[in-house]
Parts: structure tokens; C-alpha cells; sequence
């Protein structure tokens, strides 16, 4: 049995190998892939919108970091940066942006054909310099990107990553929705609802102020929360494998080796951290 077994999963690997060789050879064949020399280049284009015409900017990038600063100035604009080394023979990463029903999408066209050799394009750089009195939404999704965000009051955030950290700074909003795999998220001087949920990545988040309920899920990451020490709220922790510590006097309600559940003065807005692999902390700040 173990015999015809292994005889089986030789032959799968070679039927496998074959396949990818054939498609190789056609692609090949086909000039769907090239060899060519490689070559560095610089990148930059610009855009410019009237930013009351937009109430919701989305923004989608691959191998690109991006930073929403705030300015001075009714024009939302855009700078798309970098240097590049690769060998494709045609195309470079381009700006795409529409404006449609208030909703602004910004993204990066890259090349789609299939190459042999080297391809680099970590240094690539989405500035979008937002007037500092928006208000309206901001959603960031990322791949092998990170994002720095500050010094806005806004009605929802959402991010989303895969290879990519989240710094913001003095960031408030209503809703702050965020997902990261292999990615850290550090919030400094944050407000509003909190929902995060990470896969292989620590989590910081002081909060400027204390005032809806949070949610903070993580697998394989510690989790690392301060509040302003007149802060009440009934919480609800657990780790699988990780230490549980709360600064604050609190009651408590249960507790076992993995849980601890409880309340802090009066407060109606709940906590609930869930960790997996991960400690969790509460301080005062």
C-alpha cells in the first residue's frame, strides 16, 4: 500500500514538472515570455481633483507604499514615484485614477506580461495629499504595501493588507475597519469604533479617547492597548497562548488559564480581544 502510495505521488510530481515545462516552452514560443537586459528607470506622473467633488477615495496598490497627508488646499492630489529595475522590454507601472459618482479610485496599472529574468519594483511611492477638512471616506487596500495616515477626522476608515504595516497617527473616525495578514498595525492618538483583525501581526493602539467598542482579533500577534486612565468599559479577553495583564482596577466577572472577563467602573462600551500565540496588554496612558 505504501508502495503504490509513493509510486503515486511520483508520478504526480512528474506529470506536474511536465506541465509547467510545456507551458513554459509555449509562452516561450509564443513571446509570452522574453529574455531581455536589465534596465532602471524613474517614475513620477501627477493628477490633480477638486476634493468637494469627492466623498469617498479608495486607493488599491501592489509593491507600493502610500501616504495620505493632510494640506492646506481645496485640490486632492496625487504623486506616483519611484525607481525601477526590471527587464521588461514594454510598459512601466502607471497612475490610474476615475472620479465617478463622488467615489475617487486611485490604483497602479503594472505590466502583465510574463517575463524571464529580474523584476523590482520595491521602490514605489503613492503620495495623496488630502485637504485637511475631509470628511467624508478613505479605504486603503495594499499587497506587499505599507500605509501612514494622520490628522484626520473622517466619517469611515478601512484597511486592508497582505505584507504591509499601518501607521496612523491622530486619526479619528466613526468606523475603523482593518485587516492585515503578516503585517503590524501601530494607532497613536486614535478615536472612534474599532474592528481589527490580524493574521501574523502585533497590534499597538493608544486611544485618544475612550468613547465605542472595540474589537481586536489576532493569530501569531501580541496586542498592546492604552487608554486614558479615567476610561470605563467592560472587556472581554482571551489568549490561547499568551499572557492576559489589565493595568486598570477592575471587577471581575470570570476568569480561567486562557480568559478574563470583567468591567471597569460604570462604562458601556465594551472590549473584546481574542489572541492566538499572543499576549495582550492594557495600560493606562
Amino acid at each position: 500500500m505504501k508502495s503504490n502510495m509513493k509510486k503515486f505521488v511520483i508520478v504526480l510530481a512528474s506529470i506536474m514538472a511536465a506541465s509547467f515545462l510545456i507551458a513554459f516552452a509555449i509562452l516561450y514560443t509564443t513571446g509570452g515570455i522574453t529574455a531581455v537586459t536589465v534596465s532602471s528607470s524613474q517614475i513620477k506622473s501627477q493628477e490633480f481633483f477638486n476634493a468637494d467633488e469627492v466623498n469617498q477615495i479608495v486607493i488599491g496598490v501592489v509593491n507600493t507604499d502610500v501616504n495620505v497627508i493632510p494640506v492646506v488646499d481645496k485640490e486632492l492630489g496625487i504623486d506616483f514615484y519611484g525607481n525601477i529595475a526590471t527587464n521588461l522590454t514594454a510598459g512601466k507601472p502607471e497612475l490610474v485614477t476615475d472620479l465617478k459618482n463622488g467615489v475617487l479610485t486611485i490604483s497602479i496599472s503594472y505590466p502583465k506580461t510574463i517575463t524571464f529574468g529580474l523584476i523590482n519594483m520595491a521602490n514605489l511611492y503613492l503620495d495623496v495629499y488630502v485637504p485637511n477638512n475631509y470628511s467624508k471616506d478613505i479605504k486603503v487596500s495594499t499587497v506587499s504595501g505599507n500605509l501612514n495616515i494622520k490628522k484626520f477626522s473622517i466619517e469611515n476608515f478601512n484597511f486592508k493588507s497582505i505584507s504591509g504595516y499601518l501607521k496612523a497617527d491622530s486619526l479619528s473616525a466613526k468606523n475603523l475597519i482593518i485587516e492585515t495578514t503578516s503585517g503590524e498595525v501601530n494607532l497613536n492618538g486614535v478615536e472612534g469604533k474599532i474592528n481589527a483583525d490580524t493574521i501574523s501581526g502585533e497590534i499597538t493602539a493608544v486611544l485618544k479617547s475612550f468613547n465605542n467598542d472595540l474589537s481586536i482579533k489576532t493569530v501569531s500577534g501580541e496586542v498592546n492597548l492604552s487608554l486614558p486612565g479615567s476610561s470605563a468599559f467592560k472587556f472581554k479577553l482571551g489568549s490561547v497562548s499568551g499572557n492576559i495583564a489589565n493595568e486598570f482596577g477592575s471587577k471581575i466577572t470570570f476568569t480561567d488559564s486562557n480568559n478574563l472577563e470583567g468591567s471597569v467602573g460604570e462604562g458601556a462600551f465594551n472590549i473584546t480581544i481574542k489572541t492566538i500565540s499572543g499576549s495582550i496588554k492594557i495600560t493606562k496612558e
